[in-house]
């Protein structure tokens, strides 16, 4: 065989010969390599390949198809399929046009992460999303509902929240829902604030600990999974118990774990040993583009503390932090990113809440049942992501809040407020069944 021969096919073009290179028997005898090779030339190679301009999307690769990576400068790859423990790596080979290196055809189908840690001009780490398809259909795709992937799906447990900066005001609670085909609450409680995951309900000062983490993640064409869209990356609470505002503090955690939607019972602080109790529950609807949280301060007196006077005021401020990027990019503050929101937020007419529309194909509305919203714009500037600060990846990200809602809670109140990113607003018989869904069966 001549090498010489083989090595200037690599340069030239490396994904029509690792094409012919896979379509070669195992027991081939040596002497017929060039042969086969040669009679391999023009066919369609299966090798699918990603660049650097792919890291906006989810690129699909068919199955018994070898993954291509190309860069222009030389670079280590690391992949991880969902599920899998195990992290394939290579190393990149000069060609003529630049670098590649290969990844053979996985045994299993699923998304993946790959990650390029490159070593030119330009970004040092690069990362983008795969998915690894079946040699069958799972099903038809005109049956198919919209597919929300879990948040950090394939990833390692996410690091422990980063520590609030020192002499810093508490920061109010956070509910991150993340966004999941399969929700199953699993509901715990850290002093001295709470926290969850749903994976879906996140209620802790610092617990967005990654950009996967999100409120809601829209899967936006109508039939086939795309990659998601982060429209809302959480939820920021106060509760206002006569006077006192602080943020909730875990009281009870959901007693039924085996349920779709979860539920968190907080106590705010009155000051003089009173609490008030608010129930929070998170859920998304079926089939849906739309998170709804829902909040009810029960008629009877809180778990923890003495209990408000009937004449007590009570109230919960809640604001929405937005984001506007694919699922894999990241939010930053800077003078364009403020014009955007800005000009494509503006306030509901018929109810308390907003619109934001920044193009034809995609669109978000959040409102309440009930209370007062307040068109009072800010931003979160370096919102921690603990995941990929320890792979050295960019550590935080921003997000904007066009107002918060005032929403009024006496004794046997219940709110709700509606995240969506779909045409029409959600029935209310949707809403009771994924707020009210009945317990799982063991």
């Amino acid at each position: 065989m001549n090498l010489a021969t083989l090595a200037d096919q690599a340069e030239r073009d490396p994904a029509s010969l690792l094409g012919a290179i896979a379509d070669l028997p195992p027991d081939l005898d040596p002497a017929a390599v060039p042969e086969r090779l040669q009679a391999a030339h023009g066919r369609y190679p299966q090798v699918v390949t990603w660049q650097s301009s792919d890291r906006s999307r989810q690129l699909p690769v068919p199955a018994n198809h070898w993954l291509l990576v190309r860069d222009v400068a030389p670079f280590r790859a690391a992949l991880r399929l969902a599920g899998d423990p195990r992290t394939l790596r290579a190393e990149s080979t000069a060609v003529g046009d630049g670098f590649v290196a290969a990844f053979s055809p996985p045994s299993r189908s699923g998304d993946a992460e790959l990650v390029l840690e490159r070593y030119g001009e330009g970004d040092r780490h690069v990362s983008g999303s795969l998915r690894f398809l079946a040699s069958t259909p799972l099903g038809r795709a005109d049956s198919a509902p919209a597919i929300l992937v879990p948040s950090g799906a394939g990833l390692p447990p996410a690091a422990p929240p980063l520590p609030c900066g020192a002499g810093l005001p508490p920061a109010p609670s956070s509910l991150v829902p993340s966004v999941s085909p399969f929700p199953l609450p699993r509901v715990s409680c850290s002093s001295p604030t709470a926290a969850a995951a749903w994976p879906g309900l996140a209620s802790t000062s610092g617990s967005v600990y990654s950009k996967y983490d999100c409120l809601l993640g829209a899967n936006l064409h109508p039939s086939v999974p795309v990659d998601r869209h982060v429209f809302a990356k959480r939820a920021r609470l106060w509760i206002n118990a006569d006077g006192f505002l602080s943020p909730p503090e875990c009281s009870q955690p959901d007693p039924f774990p085996g349920r779709t939607a979860g539920r968190l019972g907080v106590v705010a602080n009155a000051g003089d040993g009173r609490g008030a109790e608010i129930q929070v529950t998170a859920a998304m609807l079926a089939d849906a583009n739309t998170t709804v949280l829902r909040f009810h301060r029960p008629a009877t007196p809180p778990c923890q503390g003495r209990d408000l006077p009937d004449e007590a005021d009570v109230r919960l401020t809640v604001r929405v932090d937005l984001e506007d990027r694919s699922y894999h990019q990241e939010t930053k503050h800077n003078g364009g990113a403020e014009h955007h929101f800005a000009t494509h937020t503006s306030p509901l007419a018929d109810r308390p809440g907003f619109r934001f529309n920044p193009a034809q194909d995609r669109h978000l509305r959040v409102w309440t049942s009930a209370g007062l919203y307040h068109p009072q714009s800010e931003w979160c500037d370096q919102i921690a992501h603990p995941v990929e600060a320890s792979r050295g990846m960019e550590a935080s990200g921003d997000a904007f809040s066009p107002g918060w809602f005032e929403l009024p809670l006496p004794r046997g109140t219940t709110i709700e407020l509606v995240l969506t990113a779909e045409k029409h607003d959600p029935a209310p018989d949707q809403v009771a069944a994924a707020l009210n869904p009945s317990p799982a069966v063991p």
